[in-house]
């Protein structure tokens, strides 16, 4: 074995199992495991016209590790539905078999 796929075989078997830092959580009306950060800070202010942007915005910021693959990876500015709130996408990377969210929803 590689050490990719082990770091992706724990990735997925200890980062993200529910006993050791995982939470079940529902995302687009599928459930999974996933490293939820509710209380994420924005990652600076953007321009304007900036997707994700959230400047002056009365603004909640979330970060969402998941498996790669439970879901479509989405795009900046998309709407996803996560544990029955609807959240805006920021960013979307994937890396070693995790997809990375930034979210953020308006609470005004």
């Amino acid at each position: 074995m590689t050490l990719r796929q082990q770091l992706v075989r724990d990735a997925r078997n200890v980062f993200l199992n529910p006993d050791e830092f995982a939470e079940e959580i529902s995302i687009e009306d599928v459930k999974t495991p996933a490293v939820c950060d509710w209380s994420a800070q924005p990652g600076g202010e953007h321009l304007y016209d900036s997707p994700g942007d959230t400047w002056g915005v009365n603004a909640v910021h979330a970060e969402i590790t998941l498996a790669e693959g439970v879901i479509p990876t989405p795009e900046p500015g998309q709407e996803l539905i996560v544990n029955d709130r609807a959240w805006i996408v920021r960013s979307a990377n994937t890396q070693a078999g995790l997809l990375n969210l930034k979210l953020y929803r308006n609470v005004a």
